[in-house]
């Protein structure tokens, strides 16, 4: 799974790392940067989704952000049972 995509230094590149190594090994990666619905870099998408109401919280979801994320995430885990 990669990190949230914070607008901070040195997360585009970690994330893209995670990407590309695990692509060049064939282990799926949960892309929570990209394609996971978390928009990180909004104050009012943390306010409500974020513990603390997101303030300075970039990291941590409260239970309305992780209920939001269920579904993806389980989607995610169904694709790699075959």
């Amino acid at each position: 799974m990669t990190p949230w995509n914070v607008d901070r230094p040195y997360f585009k590149e970690v994330i893209e790392e995670i990407i590309s190594t695990c692509g060049r090994y064939g282990i799926p990666v949960l892309d929570a940067a990209h394609t996971s619905g978390i928009d990180v870099n909004n104050p009012e998408f943390r306010a409500k989704y974020f513990q603390g109401g997101g303030v300075n919280d970039t990291a941590h979801l409260n239970a309305a952000g992780h209920d939001l994320l269920l579904d993806y995430g389980e989607k995610f885990i169904r694709s790699l049972v075959k």
